[in-house]
């Protein structure tokens, strides 16, 4: 078997011990071992790829700051400052994310249907949980904004890269907005059954889909 398909082996049994260690309250050990190990091993296999310095810093970064916005968050049910604190972690996150994508940009791509799309989505769901965000609405709308121009600079990379690359890192951008919008929406609006479940396969084969697609393009 390839390197590749070991990994991706490892790493789904990885995230399927998260996601049932979520939801079994005597489990709770093994998922504090089993979630930062998701992106603990998407770093390490990232880094034992030869890639450019400057590339390697970048994701690097990114992956760095999602590991910790992950250890926050699972402290969140105990203080809201968890919450917030993890919530600027990932938002650091997309931010590198977005000055990656920024390397392969094709400035002639037609991108206003994208732009209209991502915004009737983003002003929609924002006008649903406005109500319930309290002191956090700012913060929110902010993390918001820039998670739909991760995934826009995610699609302008279309016909810049290869045609593997863009669709795997466009993919993992599109399941990144889906585990958001699915823990706003069980945090803010209304509890989601499995939402443990949902929002980390999402995230986990978001972040998956990125690096590989960033791989394909070195």
């Amino acid at each position: 078997m390839s390197k590749k398909t070991v990994f991706t082996i490892i790493y789904t049994i990885i995230v399927g011990l998260e996601v049932v260690s979520s939801e079994i309250p005597s489990l709770s050990a093994v998922n504090y071992v089993a979630k930062p190990a998701i992106i603990s091993s998407l770093l390490i296999y990232f880094l034992s790829h030869s890639t450019p310095k400057p590339f390697k810093a970048w994701v690097t970064l990114a992956l760095v700051f999602s590991l910790i916005g992950d250890v926050l968050l699972m402290f969140a049910g105990t203080n809201e400052l968890f919450f917030i604190f993890g919530l600027i972690a990932f938002l650091l996150a997309h931010l590198v994310y977005i000055k990656i994508f920024s390397f392969n940009q094709n400035k002639s791509l037609n991108i206003w249907a994208t732009i209209i799309g991502f915004g009737l989505y983003g002003a929609l769901f924002f006008l649903l949980l406005k109500d319930h965000l309290g002191s956090l609405l700012v913060p929110v709308a902010v993390y918001m904004l820039v998670i739909l121009c991760m995934g826009l600079f995610a699609y302008r990379r279309r016909g810049k890269v290869s045609l593997e690359s863009f669709r795997l890192v466009f993919m993992g951008a599109l399941l990144f907005m889906v585990s958001d919008s699915i823990l706003a929406l069980n945090k803010f609006y209304i509890a989601i059954t499995s939402s443990g479940f949902l929002i980390m396969a999402t995230y986990s084969f978001a972040q998956y889909f990125i690096v590989n697609g960033l791989l394909k393009n070195k």
